[in-house]
């Protein structure tokens, strides 16, 4: 069990290091939509390291309905970034 959450943890990591990397790529520069509370640039990639770290986990841990059952809160977050709105 500790390995999987472990092996989260590291997908995370390695994900916000590299938005830290390339945050002109991973930046919310515009600051403009319903949740929107910064004044700095900021990554938001939040939600595609928590997903990607547990999604691996889950799926080492022979869990993948699981995952399929996520997919569509996932795709949604997903979704309201580019159309700046949120969807219900």
């Amino acid at each position: 069990m500790i390995k999987f959450v472990a092996i989260a943890f590291f997908v995370n990591l390695l994900i916000i290091i590299l938005a830290k990397k390339y945050r002109a790529f991973l930046s919310d520069y515009f600051h403009i939509g319903p949740q929107t509370f910064h004044t700095h640039p900021t990554p938001r990639v939040g939600g595609l390291a928590v997903f990607s770290g547990i999604t691996l986990a889950l799926l080492l841990a022979n869990f993948p309905l699981l995952v399929l059952f996520s997919l569509p809160v996932f795709l949604a977050g997903l979704l309201e970034r580019p159309f700046r709105k949120t969807f219900p």
